[in-house]
């Protein structure tokens, strides 16, 4: 691996993260830009959830490509590059073609570009510094790239105030095209390369990764193969019961009531009335406050126990969803505070909780099979959820957004069911109590 001091900034961060910051700024506010950006040009809540939808698809399947590439070639510069310029092209393309069906396909194409470099970050972390500074880098890198997500919403929310949503396309394509000449010059190819799974296999900072990716990431892609291994080594009479089968159930339930939400939440603010430029700012208040929160959520599960922190926070986030519903209903109040708060109490404290919990509760269940396969199942799980809420959404347009929200609400509030099982059987064999969670999984 690279000893060259030149590749340390004086942060004690390797130079090369820096190349995210604008990557970040462009890429966080996408998810919020496009639903908005699609009803501005003559669209509808259908093709909001339609496009959303199409994103999460393409996602799964090039990760996939993506994954298997990178493994296959060793490199990790020109995966990152090759993201960068991509998407660079496509934002420019958005700009000029307004029409809803390429605005879909647009941002289908974003998605295809950005899994090129997930993979690649995970590795050149680990690739280009010692072990013992893997966690401080992983750290570094988390802080580096919220500090873009929370500069490009408050960059969105400015543009949306004073010029109008069409020019963010520009602003974001030159912020990628920014990543792209800095990861040019900042980053050097590694003189020892692990594989994807490997880097799972030695460390669980790789995950945290995904965690802040938007809408997901798979931080190992499981083959075909492992998948027949993992599903034919349990019986069927069995498998119920399987505390590993029961988290990917409990992880599709509560990917199909959270994208279900995400997919609309931003058309349904605007449609109710709220600017741009105070939905992004909603969104950003929610994103700084997850920024700070995530620093926390480790103590917590260790205090409080994973299973308790993974159910507590699924039980407030469904009740958060019930509140969001009803302030569409509810005259007499601020609907622009209301959803502020709720929305912080969403984003910004019960998620980072969760997916600290939830992965953390991956590894327990893993234990001495820590197979990159089956953690690539589990991000899958999630991720199936997640396309199929995107989907969902789109009934919106028949039920309203407030039932919608509430059949969120439900769903979030019933994936918590599989882990009171599993739960269950963790204190029949384990009746020592909570797991220490910075000490055994390292995160």
């Amino acid at each position: 691996m690279h000893k060259n001091p030149r590749l340390l900034a004086s942060g004690g961060y390797t130079r090369w993260m820096l190349a995210t910051i604008p990557a970040s700024l462009a890429y966080a506010p996408l998810s919020t830009f496009v639903p908005l950006f699609l009803l501005v040009t003559g669209g509808s809540v259908l093709s909001v959830a339609i496009a959303v939808g199409a994103f999460n698809g393409v996602a799964m399947v090039s990760a996939f490509f993506w994954g298997r590439l990178a493994d296959l070639t060793g490199k990790r510069k020109p995966f990152i590059l090759i993201s960068y310029v991509g998407i660079t092209f496509l934002l420019l393309l958005m700009y000029f073609y307004t029409s809803i069906s390429t605005i879909i396909a647009l941002y289908a194409g974003i998605a295809f570009f950005q899994q090129a470099n997930p993979t690649a970050y995970n590795l050149l972390v680990m690739e280009t510094d010692k072990e013992s500074k893997w966690s401080k880098n992983f750290s570094n890198l988390q802080m580096i790239s919220n500090i873009g997500m929370c500069l490009g919403l408050t960059v969105a929310a400015i543009v949306a105030g004073l010029a109008t949503l069409r020019l963010l396309t520009l602003v974001f394509a030159i912020s990628s095209m920014a990543s792209a000449v800095a990861a040019y010059f900042l980053i050097l190819e590694p003189m020892v390369n692990m594989t994807k799974e490997e880097s799972i296999l030695k460390h669980a900072g790789s995950l945290i990764i995904s965690m802040f990716s938007y809408p997901f990431r798979f931080s190992s892609v499981p083959r075909l193969d492992g998948v027949k291994d993992s599903v034919g080594k349990i019986s069927w009479r069995k498998y119920i019961n399987n505390t590993f089968l029961l988290l990917c159930i409990s992880c599709f339930v509560y990917g199909l009531g959270v994208n279900m939400f995400n997919t609309e939440y931003s058309a349904s603010l605007q449609i109710h009335g709220l600017t741009e430029s105070e939905i992004f700012l909603v969104i950003m208040i929610a994103t700084v406050l997850q920024t700070v929160v995530f620093r926390y959520a480790t103590r917590t599960s260790e205090r409080d126990g994973l299973y308790r922190t993974y159910m507590n926070m699924n039980y407030i986030r469904a009740f958060s969803y019930v509140l969001i519903a009803v302030s569409f209903v509810v005259t007499g109040i601020s609907f622009f505070t209301a959803n502020i708060l709720l929305y912080a109490l969403v984003a910004g404290i019960t998620y980072p909780f969760y997916y600290t919990s939830s992965y953390a509760l991956v590894f327990e269940a893993l234990r001495d099979k820590k197979r990159g396969n089956a953690l690539g199942i589990y991000n899958g799980a999630g991720s199936i959820g997640n396309f199929f809420g995107a989907i969902v959404a789109g009934a919106s347009t028949l039920i309203g957004f407030p039932t919608l929200f509430l059949a969120s609400g439900a769903l979030v509030f019933a994936s918590i069911f599989p882990l009171k099982t599993s739960a269950s059987a963790e204190k029949r064999s384990q009746p020592s109590g909570s797991v220490n969670l910075s000490a055994r999984n390292g995160i």
